[in-house]
């Protein structure tokens, strides 16, 4: 298992969680657990910063060859040696029709590169805006009620379930694979023209579609301000990226409904929206199931 993998595993942290803390994203990520494509050295040492380790730690096995395969290298080098002693001392054994080859050069050895040890740096305290310079006081209207399950139901804009547009299907685009990024991205259609306005997007308040513990990152990439509420006692967790405005501190007890930010277009988006996700422990979970909430364009 691949170190970021292990480390990450260990401190329970999901790859979404590990992509906003470091700034590296949740695809780089999942690349580099797998074997598939290596972090450079840059991402390398965000991913140590996040995890608190030294960036040694996040170095994958080298293998190391087997003596064997130095033999036959070992070999040629004996033949060359024992041919170059016969030319220098032994020319009148060898006829002239027998010239020596010249040698090639041998292969270069391979040359092991150890990445230099970097100082564990300690996470700064993540800070919130001050909840009580936000404004998020609407009156909350027709929230349902949480299930025993504690499955996320609830619509997570405030707005007319016939306004809120799905603008990126789970599972497309950015949101590929679904196991690293399931996603959907959530605008609204002010006019009804079935295409998302940034006017009418811009700043709509974000609600808690499940109660739990808010965790809070600012100023991450990709995800600009993010929140993600776990409810440790189902096991079901949702996460809220690109906010404008985060309304709730970290660490802080969460009821469903309850406003939490607004939409925005922090980190790297190309206009206000509200990337949305759903979680069951690890793994990822399609929310476009739950009706009433929202409608697809077509």
């Amino acid at each position: 298992m691949h170190p970021i993998r292990t480390l990450r595993t260990a401190r329970k942290m999901m790859i979404t969680e590990l992509a906003v803390l470091s700034g590296v994203s949740a695809r780089a990520l999942g690349a580099a657990e797998y074997g598939i494509t290596p972090l450079d050295t840059h991402d390398l040492q965000r991913v140590a910063h996040a995890l608190q380790v030294n960036i040694t730690q996040l170095a994958p096995p080298i293998a190391v060859r087997s003596p064997s395969h130095w033999r036959p290298f070992a070999a040629t080098l004996l033949c060359v040696a024992m041919l170059g002693i016969v030319a220098l001392f032994g020319g009148e054994f060898v006829g002239s029709q027998h010239q020596v080859a010249p040698a090639h050069a041998a292969a270069a050895k391979p040359t092991l590169v150890v990445l230099a040890a970097i100082p564990t740096v300690s996470l700064a305290p993540t800070q919130v805006l001050p909840a009580t310079s936000v404004p998020l006081a609407p009156s909350i209207t027709a929230v349902p009620a949480q299930l025993p399950d504690g499955m996320p139901r609830a619509c997570p804009l405030l707005a007319a379930p016939e306004h809120v547009l799905v603008t990126q299907g789970y599972g497309e685009g950015t949101h590929a694979p679904i196991g690293i990024a399931g996603a959907i991205d959530l605008g609204i259609d002010g006019d009804g023209d079935q295409y998302a306005d940034p006017s009418a997007t811009d700043g709509v308040v974000v609600l808690a579609t499940n109660a739990g513990i808010a965790h809070v990152y600012l100023d991450s990439w990709p995800g600009g301000n993010v929140i993600r509420i776990v409810d440790d006692t189902s096991g079901w967790s949702s996460l809220y990226a690109h906010l404008a405005v985060v309304g709730i501190s970290d660490g802080q007890r969460v009821d469903l409904g309850q406003p939490i930010g607004r939409v925005g277009s922090t980190g790297m988006a190309s206009g206000p929206h509200l990337h949305y996700e759903v979680w069951f422990g690890g793994e990822n979970r399609d929310p476009t199931g739950i009706e009433g909430c929202w409608h697809v364009p077509g």
